[in-house]
């Protein structure tokens, strides 16, 4: 997908009238900043539990953006096949189970370096560290985190601490 695919979904995003969710700046963002804003409204349209009301090809946006970079050319189109958008399975910290997020709140419950994290679901490490920032600030979770004593950063291990009701 490329940097317009992305302004698409975007558009498409901010046509939506969810409450709660605040439209997104277009003009004179960097791409990075325009792809994190709206990685980061999707996630927070996942928090307000209203999934079901994104158009397929936001989800289908949200779940390529997340996981590849942009490219920068146009021959690559976006794959076949579109989401399915009833009986959305919710991980245990409420996003969506066969996104990308919800995959990264599985490994992080059971517990994992940023490594593993990275290796097994092909993700760049800001996509990790900014999904354990969104669980701790957004979703009030608390992480055990054991950092090597070889100081490599991608090699320090998170465990959600679960907390008991």
């Amino acid at each position: 997908m490329t940097y317009n695919d992305l302004k698409t979904a975007v558009k498409e995003l901010n046509d939506l009238t969810l409450e709660g969710l605040d439209k997104l700046k277009t003009v004179g963002l960097r791409k990075e900043v325009l792809l994190e804003s709206f990685l980061r409204s999707v996630e927070k349209v996942d928090d307000l539990g209203k999934t079901e009301e994104l158009p397929a090809s936001i989800i289908e946006a949200y779940n390529w953006f997340s996981k590849n970079e942009m490219e920068e050319s146009p021959s690559a189109k976006k794959g076949a096949g579109q989401a399915k958008k009833k009986s959305i399975k919710k991980s245990r910290y409420g996003h969506v189970q066969s996104a990308v997020s919800g995959k990264l709140d599985d490994m992080l419950f059971e517990g994992a370096t940023i490594a593993d994290v990275m290796q097994a679901l092909e993700l760049k490490r800001t996509r990790v560290i900014g999904h354990i920032k969104h669980l701790k600030n957004d979703k009030g979770l608390t992480f055990i985190e054991e950092k090597p004593a070889d100081g490599k950063l991608n090699d320090t291990f998170y465990r959600c601490k679960e907390e008991s009701a």
